[in-house]
């Protein structure tokens, strides 16, 4: 379904689906409220929302965790989040 590979820069995490999609970020904004996410940024090419953790949301479907350095943590959390997301 997806991996947890780290960023670019090594700072963070990214989840990324195995399968290619795109996602309705309007769609996803409505779901994940459902979550108890506050939307932070509202973009066409990017969602930024933030709980206890702030991440982004791409239309690829990539979640990208900021600040987030634990693996474990990130799949507890992508695997909550694709839940709601993909249905």
């Amino acid at each position: 379904m997806y991996t947890i590979k780290k960023c670019s820069t090594g700072a963070t995490y990214a989840a990324i689906l195995e399968k290619q999609l795109v996602l309705d970020l309007n769609k996803v904004k409505t779901k994940i409220a459902k979550l108890d996410y506050k939307i932070i940024i509202d973009v066409p090419s990017l969602l930024i929302v933030k709980k206890e953790y702030e991440l982004s949301i791409f239309p690829n479907g990539k979640l990208l965790f900021k600040k987030l350095n634990n693996k474990e943590k990130v799949n507890k959390l992508a695997k909550e989040i694709y839940k709601v997301i993909l249905k």
